[in-house]
Formats: C-alpha cells, structure tokens, sequence
C-alpha cells in the first residue's frame, strides 16, 4: 500500500466539513480529562456529521494523520480520537470478558495466554487510533463498559493464526 501524502491545502468538502466539527468541538478542551461518556457523546455528534456528508474513515484519518499545517479543529479532532481510543482500549485490557476471550482462543489453539495476548496486542495496535477503534473486535456500552469481544475480521483471524502458527 502506497504511503499517503503530507497535503497543505484543504478541498472545499474539508473546509467545510471542519467548519461543522468545529461548531461540535468549539467548547472541546484538549487538556481537560472528560469521562468517557462525555468523550463519547462528542465522537457521535462528530460521526454523524461523518454519515450526512459521507466522510469515510479513511478520510479523517488522513486529514489528522497528513494535513501539514497547524488546525486547532484537527488538533481537538485527534485529541478527542486519541482519548477515547485510549479509554476503550484501557477498558478492554482490564475487563474479564478480554482474558476470558484469551482463554477461549488459548483452549482453541492450544498455545500459551502470553503469547496470544502479544499477537492480540498488534492486533489492538493496528485499530486503536483508528476513527472507529476496535469495532471489528470489540463491542462497548456508552459508558465505554465491554460487553464482548469476537475477532470477526477474516483478515485478524489470519493474522492471529499465522503469527500462532495455528494451521487451519
């Protein structure tokens, strides 16, 4: 996959699409601490400006990850991503629905908790500043609470079982 490019000027759709967040994040503090229900309710005010003017994922993350100048709106954006992704992940570490889904995979694969913890660990890694986090994996209540945790993407299947050296 090709790296994608540092960009210095932002199309109309970003202007615009800054200007609107910027109305939801206007009153966003970045170095206050909020709760994680506070933290979610301005990602769901934020997402559904998303979902109305078809702003991908991929897209945001590339306004935070590759936009060169300074944007006190991207700034708050990725603060707000970075810690409410912190939260969720936090949560799932530390939850016991996460070591007993350790378990489950150690019976089926019949290798130890650490090392399926390591490959699970890159696993975290690979969506924890995403836009979405752990949706592919993991299921959380408003209060940021761990309801369950499934590994449904074929491709993180793979990648566990590969790095396991599990044979399918």
């Amino acid at each position: 996959m090709e790296k994608e490019k540092k960009f210095k000027n932002l199309s109309e759709q970003y202007r615009n699409y800054l200007n609107e967040v910027d109305g939801i994040l206007r009153n966003f503090n970045i170095s206050i601490t909020y709760p994680f229900n506070i933290l979610n309710e301005y990602y769901t005010q934020v997402n559904s400006i998303n979902d109305r003017r078809l702003i991908l994922e991929k897209d945001i993350e590339h306004l935070i990850k590759n936009y060169e100048k300074t944007n006190l709106t991207i700034q708050k954006l990725k603060c707000l991503l970075r810690k409410r992704n912190k939260e969720i992940v936090r949560n799932l570490l530390t939850s016991n629905i996460y070591k007993e889904y350790l378990n489950k995979l150690q019976i089926e694969t019949k290798k130890s908790i650490s090392s399926i913890d390591t490959v699970f660990m890159e696993i975290i890694k690979k969506y924890a500043m995403n836009w979405k986090c752990c949706w592919s994996f993991v299921e959380f209540d408003s209060n940021g609470i761990i309801k369950k945790v499934e590994l449904f993407d074929v491709n993180d299947i793979k990648y566990l079982k590969d790095s396991l050296s599990v044979k399918t």
